[in-house]
């Protein structure tokens, strides 16, 4: 995977009230087919039921993240989203356990019209959970799309989804 790798500017956690959790930066840079571990606390007895990243100027394309809560749960997303939502992706060629190989999709901080990948997206993580590793299939995959993950434009603008990009 070359030319896949950046920085995200801030990763910032929210309880199920959609409050902070934490004070939210990143700032390391992600080399490409790397990954990085981001370890933050969250409030004491807080839940971060949502994580929102923002980009930098240095996009970064991501395949997978997962998180690991203050009671022990772990939850889990990948780029594959980024089909099932119409947003702009690439291949990933990171082999996952199921020996399958999840899309990664665009995060930019630059400012162009051209590529529409967005600033910023926000997942609830425990929508995405599954006991058989399977996606949700067609509508209701469709449906979590601006419900359990929701995507926005540098002016912190709600992209609708699916983007349905031609």
């Amino acid at each position: 995977m070359k030319n896949a790798g950046g920085n995200l500017e801030n990763i910032f956690h929210y309880n199920n009230n959609d409050e902070p959790t934490n004070t939210g930066s990143a700032g390391e840079r992600v080399e490409d087919g790397t990954y990085v571990d981001y370890k933050q606390g969250s409030s004491e007895g807080s839940q971060p039921v949502y994580t929102e990243i923002t980009a930098s100027l240095d996009n970064i394309c991501i395949a997978l993240m997962a998180t690991t809560w203050p009671d022990g749960s772990q939850f889990g997303w990948t780029g594959d989203w980024a089909i099932i939502c119409e947003l702009p992706l690439y291949y990933s060629g990171i082999i996952m356990p199921n020996r399958k190989s999840p899309a990664c999709m665009w995060v930019d901080g630059r400012p162009n019209e051209s590529h529409q990948a967005p600033y910023a997206i926000k997942l609830k993580w425990h929508d995405f959970f599954s006991e058989d590793g399977n996606l949700p299939s067609g509508s209701e995959a469709k449906e979590m799309c601006s419900r359990s993950f929701r995507a926005f434009t540098a002016d912190l603008n709600e992209i609708t989804l699916p983007a349905n990009r031609a």
